[in-house]
């Protein structure tokens, strides 16, 4: 088992590197659009048996193929994050590439990423209700409404000390969720920590642009 994590964490490691470009050995930008493509989409499918091996960092950099320079590889990517999504081969928090691709220029796919956002958010409120309502104990993270925390504030129109306001209070949560403990359900606490970290380090990353 120790063999295999470390082929894993191999892997996150390489994977992490074709999205950042740090191996300089491609000069085509078309063939350097294609290895991030196929980094970002092998992470998704990787996310729903190893999710707990994808750091922070590596989720963050898979995340921003929503916004890539290439709309080919913008295209693909959520396509491929809906689809999984769809069937539930996927954990919820990578929908937040729906949020961040609705400042797309282009109007087309603008109203896609909605299209896919609003049955993501349909869908998996269904599944969240059900739990609610049936004797399996559902957590807070099973709710798609919580990937929206996700999501660049700076794209927000609006009152600039209000979103401040409310960008520090979502960050107080996230400290609070990292020293949360589940007494019932160990697997939620990890959960919890993992969502809180992504969290701190989303907002870290947004302050220092």
């Amino acid at each position: 088992m120790t063999h295999t994590k470390q082929n894993i964490n191999g892997l996150m490691d390489i994977l992490s590197r074709m999205l950042r470009e740090t191996d300089d050995f491609v000069d085509s930008e078309n063939d350097k659009a294609h290895i991030r493509l196929a980094a970002a989409t092998t992470i998704l499918r990787l996310a729903k048996k190893w999710d707990l091996h994808i750091t922070p960092e590596v989720f963050h950099f898979t995340i921003l193929i929503a916004k890539d320079s290439s709309t080919f590889v913008r295209t693909k990517f959520l396509n491929k994050a809906q689809k999984l999504l769809k069937e539930h081969k996927q954990p919820i928090r990578f929908a937040c590439a729906f949020a961040l691709a609705v400042t797309e220029n282009i109007d087309n796919l603008r109203f896609q990423n909605y299209k896919y956002m609003a049955e993501f958010i349909e869908d998996y409120s269904i599944a969240a209700c059900k739990r609610k309502l049936s004797s399996v104990r559902g957590a807070i993270v099973d709710y798609p409404a919580y990937v929206m925390a996700l999501v660049d504030i700076s794209n927000v129109d609006g009152d600039l000390e209000l979103i401040n306001d409310a960008a520090l209070s979502l960050f107080s949560i996230f400290q609070a969720l990292k020293k949360a403990e589940d007494s019932v359900d160990a697997q939620t606490t990890i959960k919890l920590h993992k969502l809180a970290e992504i969290g701190i380090y989303y907002f870290k990353c947004i302050k220092s642009c």
